[in-house]
């Protein structure tokens, strides 16, 4: 497990031309005459937070995710920069990543996003074929996908993800193979791959329940999961988390990784979510709430709709949870006992011997290095295994 002397803030840009069938973030589409004021509201609470927390360990990693960061303009998302580097330590090496829509996006955008200090971009590419993409709600078809990534590739990224779903209505796994081939054609350095998960309230979820779209078939995702697990790994990806792949330990998605080792990070913006010295909270959903609650912040955490303080069984189950997402690295038990001044079995020596035996979870490595995790079998049943470290 990495040091917890390092912190990672993540940026949250509700913003939407349109809004996919599938999403259930904290989006909205035609509300872009209140980014100004939603810019002013960030820059706030940026200040104000810094203040408020005072002197925090060195933030290695920054995350603008979305919504659509890339709808934003370039004007605006240099102030956030300027904000955050001005009122928090950023480490020199930063991992800086922003999520990109394919369309509308012009060859000199990657070039700004460059100069202004991002070196890592994702890209929600989700399918190759035009009808999934209908499908999906998508607005881009693939040759953008495509223009896109070459856009991102001159402008001198040498980090690039791509996003794919897997287990929708209509996908077959010969179309799945079709678009991971074509993703594959670009030669990322990451690709994410996310089972579609079917969210009340959702244009997508309505189509399946009144018998528009088929109901997606999870024999057929598990399939899909397995097929591209082999495919990737005789690329020469490494798999180091449940739907993360890379093609070496340098493209890891260190921001991800620290939410994975359950670390500390500080979000800023509209619904982002928080855990900081075994604090949670979350801020105030909607962009209008969150624009009023610039008027007013002065407590911390001042955008805040809730805070939860963790107790250490809190912590721990959510330490399991998600270090057991790390197909590689698990959960090592040295590092678990420094954590929390107690042995992994002392909590948990029945659950790990069931999943022992069902052959869901093994422990390999030897001293210092001596680490729990998922057996391969097991990385497309993780809720399985999760649920059993909740200790209710």
């Amino acid at each position: 497990m990495q040091s917890e002397q390092k912190e990672s803030i993540y940026v949250h840009f509700p913003f939407c031309k349109s809004r996919c069938s599938y999403c259930d973030f904290n989006t909205y589409a035609g509300c872009e005459d209140l980014i100004p004021e939603y810019i002013k509201a960030l820059l706030k609470e940026i200040q104000v937070s810094s203040r408020l927390l005072g002197n925090i360990d060195p933030v290695h990693t920054l995350y603008f995710g979305g919504g659509t960061p890339s709808i934003i303009p370039e004007s605006f998302l240099e102030c956030v920069i300027e904000g955050i580097y001005s009122n928090f330590c950023i480490d020199p090496d930063s991992e800086n990543t922003i999520e990109l829509n394919p369309t509308p996006l012009n060859q000199k955008y990657p070039s700004t996003l460059w100069d202004m200090g991002f070196n890592r971009v994702s890209i929600g590419m989700q399918s190759a074929h035009s009808s999934e993409l209908a499908v999906l709600g998508r607005r881009h078809r693939h040759k953008d996908l495509e223009t896109a990534f070459g856009f991102a590739r001159t402008a001198g990224f040498s980090n690039i993800n791509l996003d794919l779903i897997y287990g929708f209505p209509t996908q077959t796994l010969e179309s799945f193979a079709g678009s991971l081939r074509s993703a594959l054609k670009l030669e990322p350095e990451h690709m994410s791959l996310y089972g579609l998960g079917l969210h009340e309230g959702t244009k997508l979820y309505e189509q399946i329940q009144s018998g528009a779209l088929p109901t997606p078939d999870d024999d057929l995702a598990a399939d899909m999961y397995q097929y591209a697990s082999d495919v990737l790994r005789n690329e020469g990806f490494q798999q180091y988390e449940i739907s993360n792949w890379a093609r070496d330990e340098r493209y890891y998605s260190r921001h991800n990784m620290q939410y994975w080792y359950n670390g500390n990070y500080i979000g800023f913006g509209a619904d982002a979510h928080s855990h900081y010295k075994s604090n949670r909270w979350e801020n105030v959903k909607t962009i209008k709430e969150y624009i009023c609650r610039a008027k007013v912040a002065s407590n911390y955490p001042p955008f805040a709709s809730g805070k939860h303080e963790l107790t250490e069984m809190d912590e721990i189950q959510e330490t399991m949870i998600m270090g057991l997402r790390l197909t590689q690295e698990g959960i090592n038990l040295h590092s678990f006992k420094e954590r929390f001044g107690k042995s992994i079995y002392a909590i948990y020596k029945k659950e790990i011997s069931e999943l022992i035996s069902k052959n869901l979870i093994e422990i390999i490595g030897k001293d210092e290095k001596k680490k729990l995790r998922l057996t391969e079998k097991a990385r497309i049943l993780g809720n399985q295994v999760f649920k059993k470290f909740v200790i209710l």
